[in-house]
This record gives structure tokens, sequence and C-alpha cells, in this order.
């Protein structure tokens, strides 16, 4: 897993996270608020949206996404990205803090 993963805040705007795509070159960003996500914004969900939308009223909400914690098999965890579809799964501890993120490259 990466370990300094770039994160958003809920609070950011559609158009700073456009920003950060461009310098980072990442589509998908782990929703961080007060050290714990809370949730997971890509660029799929940014289209068409308004460039001063807030990010907390467009990401996929803490209870709906799929994360992965650091003690988890990588065969397990490359079933889940296999059977989801998601190629960026957030590592987080017991209490939601981000540890890191594992992309299907990683697997």
């Amino acid at each position: 897993m990466t370990r300094d993963v770039d994160y958003v805040d809920p609070e950011d705007c559609v158009k700073e996270v456009i920003e950060l795509i461009k310098k980072t070159s990442h589509d998908t960003f782990p929703v961080v608020s007060k050290g714990k996500v809370v949730g997971i914004v890509s660029v799929h969900d940014m289209i068409g949206r308004d460039e001063r939308e807030k990010i907390k009223d467009l990401m996929v909400k803490r209870e709906d996404m799929i994360t992965t914690r650091p003690d988890v098999n990588i065969r397990d965890v490359g079933r889940i990205m296999f059977r989801t579809g998601f190629s960026k799964l957030p590592v987080i501890d017991k209490d939601n803090k981000l540890l890191g993120i594992i992309t299907n490259t990683d697997v």
C-alpha cells in the first residue's frame, strides 16, 4: 500500500479537487475529516458538477464505500477489487483513521 496518501476535505469544492487531480494525476481521493475517513470521491463523481459544489455533497459516504484493513491478506484484497470493480481501496484502522491506499497495481 501507499502510505503517503493525497486526500481531500469534505468542505473542498470540485474546483480544488480538479486542481489536485492535475497536480497528482490521481483520479480518486479519500475524503478525510478530523483525521478520519468519511468518504471517497473520484473524477467520475465530479463530471458535470458545478466547480463550486462541495465534495461532501457528491462523495460516496463511509457507510457506502469499501475499505480494507492493514492485516487483510493481499489475495482477499484482490478478490474484493475484482468482485466490486473498485481499483483503489483506502486502508483504515479500527477508528477509521487513514493509514494508506492500495490499488490494483499494488495487488
